[in-house]
């Protein structure tokens, strides 16, 4: 349902749009497709994917969308198909522009059913969070405003019973400190209620004071404050809130992107901040299906490099998630990933890519594991439009008291269609 919803809304919005679309057809070979320790299982897959990036700001309209998801069909009928991928997808429009605008927010992707077990087919579930409401800006003088906001949210699982709705609230004074800075005072309610009436209702609260300027080479916003999380009748747990967001031109094709912060938070509202620091991820998300609020510290950077011929990408992360109620989850990760590309002639593209990452579970005995892949990609320009791609990785994983022991080979080749403006 949800996802139909962004994809009409991405189909109007197509006339006006800046877009990027590719369309990939190929053919993977695992030598371990279920993730297994003992009597690994060989399978060849037949893929079609779909990309699409949107990004554009109109009077009336803005939108910046991105979606990577991909048919897999198991040829040797070890697992049935499946879509896997994501979308990340922020519309906007104005109904008065400036002043009165309507958002929808969606998030789409898969995790895990049992973070225990290695990411295979038969241990993945969709989940999507959206959220829709509006954004009304009322001035109060020349350097003054009221910002106001409300948001109906729904968390959906595929398989797990945890889904929930949610209701938030906030409002802000804005002062304009100059034409590039506003200093604001702002305060927050969120609701969180669970389908499943076994699971009591969780209330997010929130005050802080919020700084945001935008500069020649960098953008920052900072909220500092106080935020509370109470779970049905029990006395509140609160504490400090910090949100950090940055972005620094380090130079003319260099950038730096940072974000950081201490705040409760639900399952729907995690994924998102994964999906928008980190991308659209291929497998699983970190997201647990709890139903429950938890204090999320996290840190993410990440760096782009787009030189003359080379690009490269670097991101860094980590996370210590510590649960009201259901502390058996409260867990430790970290992770990192890099990929360089280089255009070794003008048709030929060659590159190599890696990404580690660390999960404890900080509760009761030592349970955690540490996984790492590498590859290597190359894309032949056939003409401006088609292109041959194949790509070989390794990956493996390694864990403590859990059935997350594995090693894997997988290689693709493929043709990929591209179009975009």
């Amino acid at each position: 349902m949800q996802v139909a919803l962004i994809s009409a809304a991405v189909a109007m919005s197509q006339a006006h749009a800046a877009t990027t679309l590719t369309l990939d057809v190929g053919v993977e070979h695992t030598d371990n497709v279920g993730r297994v320790e003992v009597d690994p299982e060989s399978e060849t897959i037949g893929t079609a994917g779909l990309g699409l990036a949107i990004d554009t700001k109109r009077p009336r309209l803005s939108a910046e969308v991105g979606a990577d998801l991909e048919y897999r069909r198991y040829l040797d009928d070890t697992f049935d198909p499946e879509v896997v991928g994501g979308v990340d997808a922020t519309l906007g429009f104005a109904i008065v522009p400036d002043r009165f605008v309507w958002m929808l927010e969606d998030n789409y992707g898969q995790i895990s059913n049992n973070r225990l077990v290695a990411d295979s087919p038969d241990n993945r579930q969709d989940f999507n969070y959206l959220s829709t409401g509006p954004d009304i800006t009322l001035p109060v003088g020349a350097r003054n405003s009221i910002f106001v906001s409300g948001r109906w949210s729904d968390s959906y699982y595929e398989e797990a019973g945890q889904d929930s709705t949610g209701v938030d609230a906030s409002a802000a004074f804005i002062h304009k400190l100059s034409e590039m800075t506003n200093l604001s005072l702002n305060g927050s309610w969120s609701q969180i209620e669970y389908d499943n009436e076994a699971f009591e209702d969780n209330e997010i609260r929130e005050g802080f004071l919020r700084f945001d300027g935008t500069g020649v080479k960098t953008s920052l916003a900072v909220d500092v404050g106080y935020t509370e999380a109470t779970r049905g009748d029990r006395d509140p747990s609160d504490g400090w809130l910090f949100r950090l967001d940055a972005t620094r031109q380090l130079s003319a094709r260099t950038s730096l992107e940072v974000s950081a912060g201490s705040e409760f938070q639900d399952a729907g509202q995690a994924f998102r901040l994964d999906q928008q620091a980190l991308g659209i991820q291929p497998g699983n998300g970190d997201v647990l299906p709890v139903a429950d609020v938890f204090r999320n510290n996290y840190l993410y950077l990440g760096l782009t490099a787009a030189l003359d011929r080379t690009t490269v990408n670097v991101t860094i992360h980590g996370n210590q998630e510590r649960y009201e109620e259901q502390d058996t989850f409260d867990r430790d990760i970290v992770g990192a990933s890099f990929s360089i590309e280089r255009a070794v002639t003008p048709r030929l593209t060659l590159g190599v890519e890696g990404d580690y990452s660390k999960e404890e579970f900080v509760v009761g005995p030592d349970v955690g594991f540490d996984e790492w892949f590498a590859g290597l990609t190359m894309d032949w320009q056939l003409t401006s439009a088609w292109s041959l791609r194949a790509t070989g990785h390794y990956f493996e994983g390694s864990g403590d008291g859990i059935a997350r022991n594995y090693d894997e080979t997988r290689g693709f080749i493929g043709v990929r269609y591209s179009m975009g403006r």
